[in-house]
């Protein structure tokens, strides 16, 4: 009776899982506590991933600052308020950064919300024009 006390509470401890086919990534920013990629049929990879940061930050600012940085030449650059995770989310939604000439460089569209002491940042790079609503989807299994 302990062992499985102790098995269902690792299974709630453990970090969000996609099916295939995403593949889990390593890690690669504080605060991360998942990271995903999906290979596409151009050979790049999509990426979704998650990071918590405990702060006193303002969903505001943490806009302002995605808009600032993902602002360049020829990158349209939208955001608006909306509900994700059964919270008040910023999106942002950055298009035009990838380009056929340089299959390193992604769009990206990020949810940043607050959710008791922590801030929330669950994002999706990808190359295709637009976000694909299914992938887009995919970032609700990290939702705290």
């Amino acid at each position: 009776m302990m062992i499985a006390a102790v098995l269902a509470a690792l299974a709630t401890q453990s970090n969000p899982v996609l099916p295939a086919p995403w593949v889990a990534g390593q890690f690669q920013a504080k605060g991360e506590y998942a990271r995903y990629g999906e290979l596409e049929p151009d050979g790049t990879y999509s990426v979704v991933n998650a990071i918590k940061n405990v702060c006193n930050c303002k969903v505001a600012n943490l806009q302002a600052d995605f808009i600032k940085d993902l602002t360049a030449p020829g990158v349209t650059v939208t955001h608006s308020m909306t509900t994700f995770c059964g919270q008040s989310a910023a999106h942002v939604i950055a298009v035009g950064a990838a380009t056929a000439a340089d299959k390193t460089t992604q769009n990206t569209d990020v949810f940043v919300f607050r959710d008791g002491s922590a801030a929330y940042i669950l994002m999706y790079r990808f190359r295709y024009p637009h976000p694909q609503a299914s992938e887009e989807h995919a970032l609700t299994a990290f939702c705290p």
